[in-house]
């Protein structure tokens, strides 16, 4: 007769309970890793399949946003299309004197035209900003800390303040 070891038993024990406990923390990884927040209009944001948005932060206030397929994005980045209007070095609502609230209105803070487009199987690095208008092609990577103002080629590495590009994916 074969004496079971304790590292036997554990092993038996993993194996039983890997299927059954497989779904639990799919469901949890993906709730803590897909918690992003929206500000404006939900209906503006359009998120593709397997996208993995690590509490991104999504301001819809000027623009749409649409995000590829196979995305992914490190914690804390900032896809901003909001924007604040000055005229003669002051809020544009503020010029005529007078203050719908403390946003301005749509004569301070217009409702579309700063829209962000990113491509399919991006990488977007924690802590990244990118402010619309801008287009972010396919497979790019946007490094961490990043600033992104202008549009980004398919393909490409960015990374600074204001972005640059500092290398190619295909090189990888």
């Amino acid at each position: 007769m074969k004496l079971i070891t304790k590292d036997e038993i554990v092993w038996k024990i993993k194996l039983f309970l890997r299927g059954p406990l497989r779904p639990v923390f799919r469901f949890l990884a993906f709730f803590f890793y897909n918690t992003h927040y929206v500000e404006g209009s939900a209906g503006k944001l359009q998120i593709g399949k397997r996208v993995g948005l690590a509490n991104t932060l999504c301001n819809l206030s000027s623009g749409n946003i649409t995000i590829g397929d196979y995305c992914a994005f490190g914690q804390n980045v900032m896809l901003i299309t909001g924007v604040h209007l000055f005229k003669n070095g002051k809020r544009a609502s503020l010029v005529n004197g007078s203050s719908e609230g403390w946003g301005g209105g749509e004569e301070e803070v217009p409702s579309s035209g700063r829209d962000i487009d990113i491509g399919e199987g991006c990488f977007v690095g924690s802590g990244s900003i990118i402010s619309g208008p801008v287009k972010v092609g396919e497979h790019s990577i946007i490094c961490a800390g990043a600033v992104v103002t202008k549009d980004v080629e398919s393909h490409q590495i960015v990374a600074g303040v204001p972005a640059k590009p500092i290398g190619d994916t295909r090189e990888l």
